[in-house]
């Protein structure tokens, strides 16, 4: 009776023991593989227009302190390629307007959708004037709406710039 009873505990025990947990969701921290994203962002701080030889000149400046949201499709970090929703990653520019992000991706060719966050500001729009005598000079303060977004393919341990400008918008 003894041995009967070792047995069936044996048996049981080789039964609990070959069983595994099975995994019943993906997490972000489930990918090994990462990409790179570092880039630079600015933003139109001057427009000077020269009205003697019809050139303009845009001046630009990194933007500071601004966060950044890189959104992927989350079929593109399914094993399935049948994930619902987007993932998002954040983080924050420095004080010349970079950032530098690492993001899961499972293989070649993931898109990635960097937008920085929009702000309300203005540049200085500058008309210089010639005439036969003297230069002239006007200068104005233009609000806008600076926005922007862009998206770059990336690849497992890779690094990919991601450099671009604000957009303006007249308000």
């Amino acid at each position: 009776m003894l041995k009967k009873v070792f047995l069936v505990a044996l048996s049981t025990l080789f039964f609990v023991a070959g069983c595994k947990k099975e995994q019943t969701s993906l997490s972000i921290d489930d990918i090994p593989t990462k990409a790179r994203i570092v880039g630079n962002i600015t933003c139109m701080t001057q427009l000077v227009d020269s009205t003697h030889n019809g050139l303009s000149t845009s001046i630009y400046a990194g933007v500071s302190n601004k966060k950044v949201t890189l959104t992927i499709d989350n079929s593109q970090l399914a094993p399935n390629g049948k994930g619902n929703g987007v993932s998002a990653f954040t983080c924050t520019t420095d004080i010349n307007g970079n950032f530098d992000i690492e993001v899961p991706v499972i293989d070649a060719n993931t898109s990635v959708t960097v937008i920085p966050e929009p702000f309300i500001g203005s540049y200085v729009h500058k008309t210089v004037m010639k005439d036969v005598n003297d230069t002239y000079e006007e200068t104005e303060n233009v609000e806008v709406l600076f926005s922007a977004s862009r998206t770059f393919r990336v690849s497992p341990y890779g690094i990919t710039v991601a450099d671009f400008e604000y957009n303006t918008q007249k308000r």
